[in-house]
């Protein structure tokens, strides 16, 4: 928890739930700006709580002075994400409604830079933050990256100072500008994506293949600058550069979604390389033209503000993006067919392969998952789908050279020639049906392998306007 205050001496938070736990965090005495951080909260729990100062309970200018929160659960994760935001128009404050008036508030915001446009001074905040987030800010947490324009005042200082950000970020870099959110299982990493390409190389990149050494049931990257866009910035400066830097290590590192901001609009691509890049720029500020017509782009949508939703869970992402009026402009949903963690039934028969052994009607109860050794590795991993419905569909392989691989009897993929990253795949979906499935690969370990042989399998299902 963190506020701001005139009143001298230590300030408190004090909370309680309905089945009478309470506790109590501590904010020193010090600057105007004091943080408490509260523990021992039970995922999915409601919790009410007051803030004090020396002098009694603090209140908003409405007279509140009791709000409430909900920790989130550990198997699920709710996250609004928008960019561009910070201009204290209305339709800055509109959206801070329509999140307000979801059916389930989310567990978190994040905002994707540019948190308070020019003109500008350090008291802008109060006009273009707190006060249209007023009615969030005491039950949703808020995070944030530093967008271009935050930059322009005082080298982004004052962005620091207003937020309570994870200081796990690549070391050589300033605190709090790149960080790591672990939640749900997953992975949600931050790139200050306003650093020079040299600076992102030397320490971000490095950071960033060390945390996907890490197993996680998504990997999420959060940017300020999109790197796929068909608007105005697509072809400006950073953005070739920085696609050329990070769009392959998303791709070799296994990333799922990167949303990016800067472009004021939304826009979704079908997997590039495995990666589905969001553009959740339709934050408040003036919104920007289409420029250019891809063959990539899935979902695009200029001519109203909005924010991004997403339900994260073990085995899927769900993501619509909604505008002011409650109504929704798009959606698509990952499902994670098959994930590296689930185990390989493994032929440790004879060297020839049995007769339909791609088959998903081949029985394979006697084979099993023995420890892994270097040489020949036939494999076969089965999967059902209540429907066969999918727009697009991508397979990461791991640990294994020289390798082919068939879905449903069909050839998909051919690898492992060369490096050991996980290689991405873009599937037909058609190629998928109800019912059950079948992934099955042959290739050769190696004797110094450092992954256990595994696949991945992502379903991307129709999005809508």
């Amino acid at each position: 928890m963190a506020w701001y205050t005139d009143a001298p001496g230590e300030g408190r938070v004090r909370w309680y739930n309905e089945a009478g736990e309470a506790g109590e965090a501590v904010a020193a005495a010090g600057s105007r700006r004091r943080e408490a951080t509260l523990r021992g909260l039970k995922p999915g729990g409601v919790y009410n709580y007051r803030v004090y100062s020396p002098a009694g309970p603090l209140a908003t200018a409405g007279g509140d002075a009791e709000f409430a929160l909900r920790a989130p659960d550990a198997e699920e994760l709710r996250f609004v994400v928008f960019g561009d935001s910070g201009t204290g128009e209305p339709a800055q404050v509109a959206i801070a409604r329509a999140i307000r008036d979801e059916s389930r508030l989310p567990d978190l915001v994040l905002i994707l830079g540019d948190v308070v446009y020019p003109p500008f001074d350090a008291q802008s905040w109060d006009a273009k933050f707190f006060a249209p987030y007023a009615s969030l800010l005491p039950s949703v947490p808020f995070y944030a990256l530093l967008g271009n324009h935050d930059y322009e005042l005082l080298g982004g200082q004052p962005f620091l100072e207003v937020f309570s950000l994870p200081r796990n970020g690549p070391p050589g870099l300033v605190p709090e500008t790149s960080y790591l959110l672990e939640r749900a299982g997953s992975q949600l990493v931050v790139h200050d994506t306003n650093l020079s390409p040299a600076m992102l190389r030397q320490h971000a990149l490095p950071w960033h293949a060390q945390l996907a050494r890490a197993s996680a049931s998504f990997r999420l990257v959060f940017e300020h600058h999109t790197l796929y866009s068909s608007g105005p910035n697509a072809d400006a400066a950073p953005l070739p550069e920085l696609r050329a830097l990070l769009a392959p290590l998303y791709t070799a590192s296994g990333v799922d979604v990167v949303f990016g901001g800067h472009e004021h609009f939304y826009e979704r691509t079908r997997p590039i390389g495995g990666v589905v890049y969001v553009t959740s720029g339709a934050g408040g500020a003036a919104l920007y033209p289409r420029t250019t017509t891809n063959p990539w782009s899935a979902a695009f949508v200029n001519d109203r503000h909005g924010y991004t939703y997403v339900e994260l869970g073990r085995r899927s992402l769900k993501l619509r993006q909604m505008d002011v009026e409650g109504a929704a402009l798009d959606s698509m949903t990952l499902t994670r067919a098959v994930s590296f963690a689930d185990p390989l039934r493994v032929d440790g028969g004879a060297a020839a392969a049995p007769r339909g052994w791609t088959s998903a009607g081949f029985d394979d109860s006697a084979w099993s998952a023995p420890l892994g050794a270097p040489g020949r590795l036939r494999a076969r991993r089965a999967f059902w789908l209540e429907s066969g419905a999918a727009s697009d569909a991508f397979l990461r392989v791991r640990g294994l050279s020289d390798y082919q691989v068939w879905l449903n009897e069909a050839p998909v993929a051919r690898g492992g020639l060369v490096g050991d990253a996980p290689e991405s795949f873009e599937l037909d979906g058609k190629r998928l049906r109800p019912g059950r499935n079948l992934l099955a690969i042959e290739g050769f370990r190696g004797a110094d392998a450092t992954a256990s042989e595994a696949l991945e399998l992502t379903l991307v299902s129709p999005g809508r306007r």
